[in-house]
C-alpha cells in the first residue's frame, strides 16, 4: 500500500499577507513594521508552547541547533486551521508577515530557516520551499535530486528540501516540504541514508528517514519516488555563518561577489541554464522508467493470458 502525503494548498500566505497589510492599514502603520502577530511574542517558536498556543500539540522535538518542536496534528490529520505566524529572522516576532492555517509541512521549514538561518519566510508551497527562497536569496545553492548535480553534494544537515509531483516544481498538488537532520553517505559510491524532520504527515513520520541510491534520493517505502508519492526532490544549501559574527551573510540582493559554498553548486546563468535541461532530462528519464514498467507489465499479463488459453485447449483437448 502506498504512502500518501495528503497535500495542502498554501494560500495560508497569501491570505494572510492580505489579512495582515489590511489590519495594518486600519492601524494606520505599515504592515512589515508592525509585529507580526501577539503569539510569536508570547511563546517562543523554540518553545513546546509554540504547538500548545496554536491549538496543536508537541509531536517531537527535532534535534536541530536549538532544537525545534514538531507540531501536530497539521491540518491534513485533523489538526487546527488557524493561523501560525513565521516568526522573524533568528525568531524574532518582528519582520516576518507570513503565516500558515495550522501546521503544514512549510511551517516547519519556514521557522527553521528563520530561526537557524535568520531568514524571512518567502511565500510559497511545500513544492516551492526550494526555488523561492533561492529567488530571494541568490547567495544560496540548490541541488536537484537525480541529476549529475546532485553526484557528490548529497542532503546534508541543515540543508531544505522540496518534493514535487512535477519536474518543474509549481505541483498542482502542492507537493511537501522537510529538513534535512543528518546524512551518512558513502563518497564512493553515493549510497547512504538521510534523515529528516518534518510537518503535517503522520506522527510515526515525523522523523523520517530516506535512502541515497547512487546520489539519488528515494524513499525505502516507495522505491521508485523521492518521498511519499513524490518522484521529484530538490535542496536548499544556505552559505554558512560568518565565523566572526555568527551572522548570515547578506542574501537579500543579488550581488556580484561569488559565495563558495562546498560540496554545492553555486548558480550562476549557466547552471540555471544546465539545471532546467537536467530538470527535463530527469522527466524524460522518469518517463522512461513508466513505459519500461509499462511494457514489462503488458508482457507479463500476455504471458498470463497465453498461459490461460493453453490450459483451457488443453482442457478441451482432454475432455473432447
Amino acid at each position: 500500500m502506498s504512502r500518501v502525503h495528503t497535500g495542502q494548498r498554501w494560500w495560508k500566505k497569501r491570505a494572510v499577507m492580505a489579512w495582515i497589510v489590511a489590519a495594518a492599514a486600519l492601524a494606520g502603520t505599515a504592515a512589515t513594521a508592525a509585529p507580526v502577530a501577539a503569539d510569536a511574542t508570547a511563546v517562543g517558536p523554540t518553545a513546546a508552547g509554540w504547538c500548545f498556543s496554536h491549538g496543536a500539540t508537541l509531536g517531537t522535538w527535532a534535534p536541530t541547533s536549538p532544537a525545534l518542536p514538531i507540531c501536530g496534528p497539521g491540518p491534513a490529520y485533523g489538526g487546527t486551521w488557524s493561523i501560525v505566524s513565521i516568526p522573524g529572522p533568528y525568531g524574532s516576532s518582528v519582520g516576518s508577515g507570513n503565516g500558515t492555517p495550522g501546521f503544514q509541512c512549510v511551517e516547519f521549514s519556514d521557522r527553521f530557516l528563520a530561526v537557524v538561518d535568520g531568514l524571512g519566510s518567502v511565500i510559497a508551497n511545500g513544492s516551492e520551499v526550494v526555488m523561492n527562497y533561492h529567488a530571494a536569496y541568490p547567495a544560496t545553492s540548490v541541488v536537484i535530486n537525480g541529476t549529475a548535480g546532485a553526484v557528490g553534494h548529497p542532503p546534508a544537515a541543515g540543508d531544505v528540501l522540496s518534493f514535487s509531483m512535477t519536474p518543474s516544481f509549481y505541483d498542482p498538488t502542492d507537493g511537501h516540504t522537510a529538513v534535512v537532520l543528518s546524512s551518512r553517505v558513502n563518497a564512493h559510491t553515493g549510497n547512504g541514508t538521510v534523515h529528516l524532520a518534518q510537518e503535517n504527515v503522520s506522527p510515526s513520520d515525523y522523523l523520517y528517514t530516506l535512502k541515497l541510491v547512487s546520489w539519488r534520493l528515494v524513499d525505502p517505502n516507495e522505491p521508485s519516488d523521492a518521498e511519499f508519492q513524490y518522484p521529484y526532490a530538490e535542496w536548499l544549501v544556505v552559505p554558512p555563518a560568518t565565523p566572526a559574527t555568527g551572522v548570515v551573510p547578506p542574501l537579500l540582493t543579488p550581488s556580484a561577489t561569488t559565495v563558495t559554498t562546498t560540496p554545492t553548486v553555486q548558480l550562476t546563468v549557466a547552471h540555471r541554464t544546465t539545471i532546467r535541461r537536467e530538470r527535463v532530462r530527469a522527466a524524460h528519464l522518469r518517463a522512461a522508467r513508466l513505459h519500461a514498467a509499462d511494457v514489462r507489465a503488458t508482457e507479463e499479463q500476455l504471458a498470463l493470458n497465453l498461459a490461460v488459453r493453453e490450459l483451457l485447449y488443453a482442457n478441451v483437448a482432454a475432455t473432447g
